[in-house]
C-alpha cells in the first residue's frame, strides 16, 4: 500500500478515538480530513473540490450516516461515499447500497486494508 496524493478522504465520526485512528492509519495512504460535526463536514464538502471520498459513521447524535450522505450527494454527486458502523448491516444500509447512494459498508472495528482496497478500486477505474 502506497500513498496516493490524488485521493482526499473526508471522515465523519462523533467518536474522537475513531477520528484519531483514521487520521493516523488511513492518513498514511491518502489525504485525510477528519470531522466530528456534520455542519462542519458539509461546509468543507461544499467548498473543497479535492474531496474524492467520504466515510461516515452510521449512528451519530445529530444525524445518521445515510442522511448525511444524502446531503453530501446534493453538494457533490461524484464523490464516493461509505458508511461504517459497529452494528451489522441494516435494511437502510442495504437500500443505500442497492440505490448506489453508498459505494461500500465498513464494519467496526475498522479494517484499514479493506478500506484502502475499496477506495483504490474506484481510483483504478477512474484514474488508470
Amino acid at each position: 500500500m502506497e500513498f496516493n496524493s490524488n485521493v482526499t478522504v473526508l471522515y465523519l465520526d462523533d467518536e474522537i478515538i475513531n477520528l484519531k485512528v483514521i487520521e493516523l492509519t488511513l492518513g498514511r495512504y491518502f489525504n485525510v480530513l477528519i470531522f466530528s460535526n456534520v455542519a462542519d463536514a458539509l461546509n468543507e464538502i461544499s467548498k473543497n473540490s479535492d474531496i474524492t471520498h467520504v466515510i461516515s459513521d452510521l449512528l451519530m447524535p445529530d444525524t445518521n450516516g445515510v442522511e448525511f450522505i444524502k446531503k453530501v450527494k446534493t453538494l457533490n454527486n461524484s464523490v464516493k461515499c461509505y458508511i461504517h458502523s459497529g452494528v451489522n448491516i441494516t435494511d437502510e444500509i442495504r437500500e443505500a447500497l442497492s440505490k448506489k447512494l453508498i459505494d461500500d459498508f465498513f464494519e467496526k472495528p475498522l479494517n484499514i486494508s479493506y478500506i484502502y482496497n475499496s477506495i483504490t478500486s474506484f481510483e483504478k477505474i477512474n484514474h488508470p
